[in-house]
């Protein structure tokens, strides 16, 4: 037997629900009492929510025309990101490769009007990367952003070109939402990925997920259309208890245990080595992790001192050194760990 949504949805009459799995425990929907203008989720019960849905084609995951895209040359384990420019430029066999944020470095600050943040020159040269340095761009940004990102994305593709690999964006699928609009976010990124791959963006998918449903989908997707990589998150935000990403490495084994081991995994929210190696024995697809900490803490003075260990850096506060310090000693610690 079928439940009814905590918000009143007959999931089982819904011809969604083979796509949704019917409603979750989570769900804060069922607290409103449908009063949808002081409401923040998409449910069913609210006006336009499934034209919505039916708008972007249902939740069923776009076709591919582009071809799917390989990881370009070596594969770094660890892929640093930043989110502001380099004082001075580094030199490529210092920073081989290198992700920037879109938020801080592509999309306008303007999140109304959106489009983008500089109209001319090269991101690359703003940023002062080397042009033999690889560069990519991640979307694991705020939802302001996102949302200006997904109003003005045509505008935008065109300035997507210059890198070396893009990451789909990674619209919410928080665990108190319906599932409604889970179904919406996944399908907005796999809209995203399917456009940049028709315009020759170097794209790679986000894959966002609640439960196994959700995972199934994605590893069908990624199957059909052999997509060598893909990208995906552990970070928990909202989270404070230290060991509750292991939840989400769950449903991470859970995917790759339905795709090809060859399969190229860019993960990002992994904070320190030790995550990252238990990660990346976890697994047995080549892992790739994305992550701010190397700027972040350089930011703060900080250097990376072993597998957990930081300390405050001495001498003069030279950010561009404490980042890339911070990278090399990230990258060798995970053996270590």
């Amino acid at each position: 037997m079928i439940l009814p949504g905590k918000c009143g949805t007959d999931c089982g009459s819904c011809r969604f629900y083979i796509s949704c799995g019917g409603c979750h425990d989570g769900c804060g929907a069922g607290d409103c009492n449908r009063n949808c203008r002081l409401c923040v989720y998409l449910c069913p019960s609210r006006p336009g929510a499934v034209g919505l849905l039916n708008s972007l084609g249902g939740p069923g995951f776009p076709g591919l025309k582009g071809q799917p895209v390989s990881w370009p040359g070596d594969l770094p384990a660890v892929l640093p990101a930043i989110a502001a420019r380099f004082s001075s430029m580094p030199a490529p066999s210092l920073l081989p490769w290198v992700a920037a944020n879109a938020a801080r470095i592509v999309i306008s600050r303007d999140y109304e009007t959106g489009g983008l943040r500089r109209k001319t020159g090269s991101v690359r040269e703003f940023a002062r990367v080397h042009p033999d340095t690889r560069m990519a761009l991640h979307f694991y940004v705020p939802d302001p952003p996102l949302e200006a990102f997904w109003r003005t994305r045509r505008e935008i593709y065109p300035a997507l070109k210059e890198y070396d690999l893009v990451t789909a964006p990674n619209f919410s699928v928080y665990e108190d939402s319906p599932r409604l609009e889970h179904l919406v976010n996944m399908k907005r990124s796999a809209l995203v990925y399917a456009e940049m791959l028709d315009r020759g963006i170097r794209a790679v998918p986000d894959v966002s997920w609640l439960n196994e449903t959700d995972l199934d989908r994605w590893a069908e997707y990624i199957c059909r259309y052999n997509i060598p990589v893909i990208s995906t998150s552990i970070q928990t935000v909202g989270k404070n208890a230290g060991h509750f990403w292991r939840q989400y490495l769950e449903g991470i084994i859970y995917l790759c245990g339905r795709i090809p081991e060859e399969t190229v995994v860019i993960l990002t929210g992994a904070g320190n080595s030790e995550k990252m190696a238990a990660i990346q024995s976890a697994l047995p697809q080549k892992v790739v992790f994305l992550t701010t900490q190397p700027f972040l803490l350089a930011r703060k003075g900080r250097v990376i001192e072993g597998v957990k260990g930081r300390k405050k850096a001495s001498g003069k506060r030279d950010y561009d050194r404490l980042f890339l310090e911070n990278a090399k000693a990230l990258e060798m610690s995970i053996g270590h760990a």
